[in-house]
């Protein structure tokens, strides 16, 4: 394959040595060459090869006589890794704790098939040894083989699989880092996906369109670092994962930091997670059980209950849909009856086989004005949505207003008549942007 193209009546030209290909839809599944494939058609993928070891011991007599399959044995801790069976062998696998080695960060070379490289023992050596310590039974074994080769990392560790951002039947199939154990039941949903316009299960942590402009190449190799020395750390709930940040902090972050805000990322932007109060330090506590924060943010919830609140709103977002047939244009896209100019409903909009795309809330801000604001994940699935479903006679502008506009919401206290849960209402606030962030 030497290039991808879209052609004008929608098809995709697929360039081979061998002559060209027209299709409908074009899956990019280039493992470390995906970036390189996606730039053919402008499209950054956000996956950064890096570097990872296992080793595979000599026959280990103990083994000989079994009859069954050892379990993995992992260990974070101490190996941050992995130890196994491989046939009458063993095998450490090892995700280093430091110095963490990204590579091909100008691409990956075309020659470079199934390319290994040699050990790096300095790089691994502390971890190998604890992974002798830990199963003494190879300790005292030859290594026979050492397979050091690269992997693709998405910023957050998650595959990328899903319609690849801005581009109409252009499908995402990489960033995969466990293959055989990720691989059939992705990609029996990419497939699903294809076909029926939605997959069977929630495939929302894998979705290509949950990193943005904000995911430049700095980011996506300090974020894959960062992933790769988090592979073997305990997955406690809400994890923060701070390298890199802050990326795009609202107006209001200073002043929220200063007030105590302990945030956490969502599509780019420092969104306040819980505020450190009554004694707490301003950092991420991490439990499997009620946290150290879990007091601090009950006082959040009365406060805001019997008071009021305001809240940084900021991340949310903000899409303006103007035009002469901006109306027809909304009222042909939602369930809902179009709201009159002045007034805000909340409404889904719907894939053509009549499933969930997204939750949205939508402002008629003018007879031929309208506003559209959703959780930040889902800002470029908003912009797709509208964009591919524009026809071509339509005079309708689609403006994306998310990094220019900040936001701040009011909550007032729950009447006596309506008690409701502080979140419910928070997420059914009107959300009109106040200010532009400079």
């Amino acid at each position: 394959m030497t290039n991808v193209a879209r052609e004008t009546n929608g098809e995709w030209r697929v360039e081979t040595e061998q002559g060209a290909i027209r299709c409908e839809h074009v899956v990019n599944a280039g493992g470390t060459y995906a970036k390189q494939v996606g730039a053919w058609t402008g499209l950054d993928v956000p996956t950064t090869s890096m570097t990872h070891h296992y080793l595979i011991t000599d026959t280990v007599p103990e083994f000989l006589d079994l009859e069954r399959e050892l379990p993995v044995v992992r260990d974070d801790r101490q190996v941050s890794g992995y130890v196994r069976m491989e046939q009458k062998s063993g095998l450490i696998g090892i995700y280093e704790k430091a110095d963490p080695n990204a590579i091909w960060l100008d691409g990956c070379p075309w020659e470079a098939e199934h390319e290994l490289f040699d050990a790096d023992y300095d790089r691994i050596m502390p971890w190998l040894e604890n992974a002798m310590e830990r199963m003494p039974v190879l300790a005292e074994l030859g290594i026979k083989r050492v397979v050091h080769g690269a992997i693709s990392h998405p910023p957050d560790g998650n595959p990328l699989i899903g319609p690849a951002p801005g581009l109409p039947n252009y499908w995402l199939n990489c960033g995969c880092q466990i293959g055989i154990g990720w691989g059939p039941g992705l990609t029996r949903e990419l497939a699903r996906w294809m076909v029926h316009g939605a997959p069977d299960i929630n495939m929302r942590d894998f979705d290509p369109r949950r990193f943005g402009a904000f995911a430049d190449a700095d980011y996506q190799v300090t974020k894959a670092k960062e992933d790769y020395l988090l592979r073997h750390e305990i997955p406690f709930p809400h994890f923060n994962r701070p390298d890199g940040r802050p990326v795009k902090p609202s107006g209001l972050y200073e002043r929220l930091k200063a007030k105590g805000a302990v945030f956490e990322e969502v599509y780019g932007w420092e969104r306040p997670r819980w505020f450190a109060t009554g004694g707490l330090e301003q950092r991420d506590y991490y439990s499997f059980k009620r946290p150290a924060w879990h007091g601090a943010v009950m006082n959040e919830v009365e406060a805001v209950r019997q008071r009021a609140g305001i809240m940084d709103i900021s991340a949310f977002s903000k899409v303006e849909v103007s035009g002469p047939d901006a109306a027809a244009f909304v009222d042909r896209l939602i369930p809902n009856r179009l709201p009159k100019p002045g007034r805000i409903g909340l409404t889904h909009l719907l894939s053509d086989n009549g499933r969930i795309e997204l939750e949205t809330t939508v402002v008629r801000l003018a007879d031929d004005r309208l506003y559209f604001t959703c959780a930040a994940f889902f800002e470029q699935r908003l912009i797709d949505f509208l964009t591919f479903r524009k026809r071509t006679d339509e005079v309708v502008t689609i403006d994306n207003r998310s990094d220019a506009w900040g936001g701040a919401g009011a909550e007032r206290p729950a009447g006596p008549r309506h008690p409701r849960c502080v979140h419910r209402r928070a997420a059914r606030k009107t959300r009109f942007p106040l200010a532009r962030c400079a």
